[in-house]
């Protein structure tokens, strides 16, 4: 009986084990392209402060700007890493967005050539550049894509997670990655971990998610007026990586929102009076879709069998 028991355990514990195995999953977070991928590609950022000086006046600065990116994108040349080096944008719609105006950028079926760089982009329109703003602009919120900022990077545990397993961030990578945003990093809030976890609307189950937060205790804070002191500062950054349900599970979605507060004080006016109390408060929002359409054909993409190949 004692040995048919601890067969019967050792069989246990042997399928427990291979299923445990089963489930850890690799994540693909630097999908290789290759020429002639075609996607749909959705961009959005919101930037929003909101500044007040308690003085006799009421100082207060508010600011808001939103910048949407949607195109039909062909990728047109890679790097060895199979990172995009140029691509054209069909159909592209960019819209600005600001409290008092808003319009869009281009016309409604404007198409160009994004070629990447390592200082910038430059668009392309029948082999002449656009100008020096629209590129500033486009670059501003193509930088924001997930492959082209640290987040891969960060996310990435080196090894198969399984669903429901958390790991720690790197923290050296943490800190490059939010002095990217401009966040200088002296002290962290504690731990920046990242969950995988499965998607809660996926009624099939086959959906993952990694979910990531970022807390900062203490960061270093750019254009403080002399004599300004600052007392506090606090930030959070969070996120959430959609992956594909199905094959390799590259990212298909994210979304991503940074607050700040800084809280200091000011020499009053005139020389004597009381100190006065300002505060700093800003949030960045970043949304982001990708759908994979398969290979770029004469059909699907008009101009591509005129753009594909190098020049």
């Amino acid at each position: 009986m004692a040995s048919s028991s601890r067969a019967w355990l050792a069989a246990f514990f042997s399928l427990a084990l291979s299923t445990a195995a089963a489930s850890a999953e690799d994540l693909e977070l630097r999908p290789r392209h290759e020429v002639g991928d075609y996607y749909l590609l959705s961009l959005s950022s919101s930037e929003a402060t909101r500044a007040a000086a308690r003085s006799v006046d009421g100082d207060r600065i508010s600011e808001e700007l939103r910048l949407g990116y949607e195109a039909a994108v062909v990728v047109l040349a890679v790097d060895a890493a199979g990172r995009p080096t140029r691509e054209l944008h069909e159909e592209v719609k960019l819209t600005v967005a600001r409290p008092d105006a808003s319009g869009s950028l281009f016309r409604p079926d404007a198409s160009y050539e994004v070629h990447y760089r390592r200082d910038g982009v430059r668009l392309f329109v029948d082999g002449d550049r656009l100008d020096s703003r629209a590129e500033e602009i486009v670059g501003r919120i193509l930088a924001e894509r997930f492959e082209n900022t640290l987040e891969a990077e960060l996310l990435d545990p080196g090894r198969p997670v399984e669903v429901g397993e958390t790991w720690e961030l790197d923290e050296a990578v943490v800190r490059r990655f939010l002095a990217a945003r401009g966040v200088d990093v002296i002290e962290l809030g504690g731990p920046a971990i990242a969950t995988l976890r499965r998607h809660p609307d996926d009624p099939g189950a086959t959906e993952l998610v990694i979910d990531y937060r970022i807390p900062v205790d203490w960061f270093d804070l750019d254009g403080v007026p002399a004599g300004a002191r600052v007392a506090r500062t606090e930030a959070l950054l969070q996120g959430e990586i959609r992956l594909a349900p199905h094959g390799p599970r590259i990212p298909t979605a994210r979304s991503a929102g940074l607050e700040l507060v800084v809280d200091g004080s000011r020499p009053g006016l005139p020389r004597g009076a009381p100190a006065m109390a300002w505060s700093l408060r800003r949030t960045e929002r970043t949304q982001e879709s990708v759908v994979r359409l398969g290979t770029a054909t004469a059909e699907s993409s008009p101009v591509v069998t005129s753009r594909t190949s190098p020049r």
